[in-house]
């Protein structure tokens, strides 16, 4: 009872209408969507594609954020279906959200894309062999970013490491058939090493992989290096 009686509240007081969508203003759509996405967040999809058609990107934009309170699998198809958004923010914002759902299509692309910028040497050093052009798909969809990266090798490797940050460490066990700790000492020993271990502590951070956040943090403790 008391929820109702706050104005900002209001809108979220009870489960709204599934109409109510289509005529309410932007900042009630936020508040409803957070609570179903706190309550019942399998019920946020069905009541976004009441209203989904008549919005603008930026609108678009502020609500697919919001998904990532609750996200799960069954947010897939929708977040898939906005790849093919005529707005590059929209495309971005999904694939983003995209990226942290397990085993995803789009996730797949990725780390396979950023393997095959990686080799093992004979004296089991890593290679990273930045490709010299921008993925189209990953430019389309947003995956670069815009900042200046500190890394020697200018936008080329910048690219790279924007992908590497991405992929789920877990992959790259799979990958090189090596458990946690001897995956990270290749990511440590490379020939791009401070790039290779950051892209790899914000992949780690990203899926929230603890195994990888602690091999990590042990091993910048045994290095003295600054967490990046």
């Amino acid at each position: 009872e008391f929820i109702r009686l706050n104005p900002d509240w209001a809108a979220i007081a009870e489960r709204p209408p599934a109409a109510n969508w289509k005529k309410c203003t932007q900042t009630d759509r936020v508040q409803m969507l957070r609570h179903l996405r706190f309550e019942e967040p399998e019920q946020a999809i069905p009541y976004l594609s009441t209203c989904w058609e008549g919005l603008g990107a930026s609108e678009k934009r502020e609500l697919i954020n919001i998904l990532e309170t609750g996200l799960s699998a069954s947010d897939q198809p929708f977040l898939e279906a906005q790849l093919s958004d005529s707005r590059k923010e929209v495309r971005q914002s999904a694939a983003n959200l995209l990226l942290q759902i397990p085993g995803t299509a789009l996730q797949d692309t990725i780390a396979q894309e950023a393997a095959s910028w990686l080799s093992v040497r004979k004296d089991t050093r890593l290679d990273l062999i930045a490709p010299e052009k921008p993925v189209a798909e990953f430019k389309r969809l947003g995956l670069y970013s815009n900042k200046k990266h500190k890394y020697a090798g200018g936008a080329r490797v910048g690219r790279a490491y924007d992908i590497l940050s991405k992929v789920p460490p877990k992959y790259w066990e799979a990958h090189f058939k090596n458990p946690t700790l001897g995956t990270m000492r290749l990511f440590a020993r490379g020939n791009q090493q401070h790039l290779l271990t950051d892209a790899v502590a914000n992949a780690a951070l990203m899926h929230l992989d603890h195994r990888w956040i602690e091999a990590l943090l042990r091993h910048w403790w045994r290095t003295e290096n600054d967490v990046r």
